[in-house]
């Protein structure tokens, strides 16, 4: 994704660059980077694993774009736009409904709040009965 920026010279251009890697079962590692290079060496040392849960109704969000996960029937599948099932896919999940507000067209920020919303599902507290 091209990031431009403009100066007396004229414009300057970035280039952001997005990984994500998942064992399709529980695990998923997501990098964002403005360096290709950087990005190489990030993606092998700061590999943070993020474990997933299901069943959770997970909210995420990242620049202007929002996400919604909630549960759905058993065998429903994933509903939902391609750069996020694929997202969902590698983090193991089976069953999803999603909804989406805002600047979706960002594919960066899409990504990233759906990986938001994928680190939320592990971190859900259930109350004690």
């Amino acid at each position: 994704m091209s990031v431009q920026r403009q100066t007396r010279a004229g414009q300057r251009m970035r280039f952001n660059a997005f990984v994500s890697t998942g064992d399709y079962n529980g695990k998923l590692v997501f990098v964002t980077k403005c360096a290709l290079k950087q990005l190489c060496l990030s993606v092998t040392m700061t590999a943070i694993l993020v474990w997933v849960l299901n069943a959770t109704k997970t909210t995420g969000k990242c620049g202007a774009a929002s996400v919604l996960s909630t549960p759905p029937p058993h065998g429903t599948g994933i509903v939902t736009a391609p750069v996020r099932r694929k997202l969902l896919m590698m983090a193991g999940v089976e069953d999803c409904y999603t909804s989406a507000r805002g600047l979706t067209g960002t594919v960066g920020n899409f990504a990233q709040a759906t990986y938001v919303a994928i680190t939320r599902t592990y971190a859900y507290l259930t109350p004690n009965l």
